[in-house]
């Protein structure tokens, strides 16, 4: 079970990571338009 609970933990952060790694994406994308 805490195998199971680390595994969720790791796929979470991983998906929370991407998420925000594409906020950036989006956020500097828009910045440079806004120029």
């Amino acid at each position: 079970m805490i195998f199971h609970g680390m595994f969720t933990c790791f796929f979470v952060g991983v998906c929370l990571a991407t998420v925000v790694s594409d906020l950036d994406s989006a956020v500097i994308s828009v910045r440079k338009v806004g120029e």
